[in-house]
């Protein structure tokens, strides 16, 4: 078996929940098995439960597994992997719309770059009616700029991604003690062990509803991802974890709230660099860091951000020679030069 189909079911609407059923069904790829979990609580087993029952009956590739009570999304998740064959794992959610050549896409991308331990691939928002609304998340296929991409927040849609489902010799599984944003986690853990990209084409229709955990849960969900979000600062870049620096990091990245004195933001800044030594192999990473600043700055005396970056990164370079700590520190911020000065 190549592919296993991942799914939870919770408390979807029938309709929503049949077409998502019958978008997996309907793939031009045949050869899979579709595992879905059913999380859904008392009140609502029945409704949701029957459905799935339904289809399972007459289709083989569904295996259905309920659970005898509700348990969450990530120990949902993680009971379904114990129970998937597949060397992939293809996760799809239950009240969205995966278009017909998904799973022939997304395989074929895998087989052919096996390097790349997960992908993803765009994603267009579709309204409670099915309506497409036009707006597209557009993932970016780059696995070096994902890895600091991913500094910002996650990197591919969950509902569209496809995974090995052994990495490393180990048999991936979800974070439980993340509740929320537990995708994100489990891209920084992937991360470590090979790469992830995207496919640059709409794959599926993400819907969006009011009855979304990330509606219901959006301060935890934030809490969580910040978490994650550390992380992939220390596990994939080695970077330190400088308390002051991260609130205001975590705080425009992940709240995108950008209230912060400027005195805040730049004592936290100042204490990440003094924690840092600039190389050739962490330049990138740290400009991105800068570009964040620089964009939040852009309109506001930016010359006098400039020097402030410049400063900043210079002096924490003592162990370089000057040509070389300059030289570095050009290629940091120097992008900025010319628009500043």
């Amino acid at each position: 078996m190549l592919v296993s189909v991942l799914m939870s079911v919770y408390k979807e609407e029938t309709r929503f929940l049949r077409e998502a059923i019958e978008s997996i069904l309907n793939q031009t790829y045949r050869d899979f098995e579709f595992v879905i979990v059913g999380d859904s609580p008392q009140s609502d087993r029945e409704r949701v439960f029957s459905v799935v029952e339904e289809y399972a009956s007459k289709d083989s590739r569904i295996k259905f597994y309920p659970n005898e009570h509700n348990i969450g999304l990530p120990k949902s998740l993680n009971a379904g992997l114990s129970r998937c064959n597949g060397k992939y794992i293809a996760r799809m959610d239950a009240d969205d719309i995966s278009v017909p050549e998904r799973l022939e896409k997304q395989v074929a991308f895998m087989e052919a770059n096996p390097h790349i331990l997960a992908s993803g691939a765009w994603f267009e928002y579709i309204d409670e009616e099915g309506n497409r609304s036009g707006n597209v998340v557009r993932h970016i296929d780059s696995p070096e700029q994902i890895r600091i991409e991913i500094l910002n927040n996650t990197v591919l849609g969950h509902p569209i991604s496809i995974f090995h489902r052994v990495i490393n010799d180990m048999e991936v599984r979800y974070d439980e003690a993340c509740t929320y944003a537990q995708d994100y986690s489990l891209w920084v853990w992937i991360l470590q062990y090979g790469d992830i990209s995207n496919i640059q084409e709409v794959l599926l229709y993400y819907r969006l509803s009011k009855k979304q955990i990330t509606s219901e849960h959006l301060e935890e969900q934030m809490e969580f991802a910040k978490i994650a979000q550390r992380k992939a600062f220390q596990l994939l870049h080695d970077l330190p974890i400088v308390d002051s620096f991260m609130e205001v990091y975590s705080t425009w990245t992940i709240k995108g709230d950008y209230n912060m004195t400027e005195g805040e933001v730049k004592r936290g800044y100042q204490d990440f660099f003094a924690e840092v030594k600039v190389t050739g192999k962490n330049y990138k990473v740290l400009k991105y860091l800068m570009d964040v600043y620089i964009k939040h700055f852009s309109n506001i005396t930016p010359k006098k951000h400039y020097h402030f970056l410049y400063d900043l990164t210079k002096r924490n370079m003592k162990l370089m020679l000057w040509s070389e700590a300059d030289y570095m520190c050009y290629r940091i911020v120097g992008e900025m030069r010319n628009r500043v000065l």
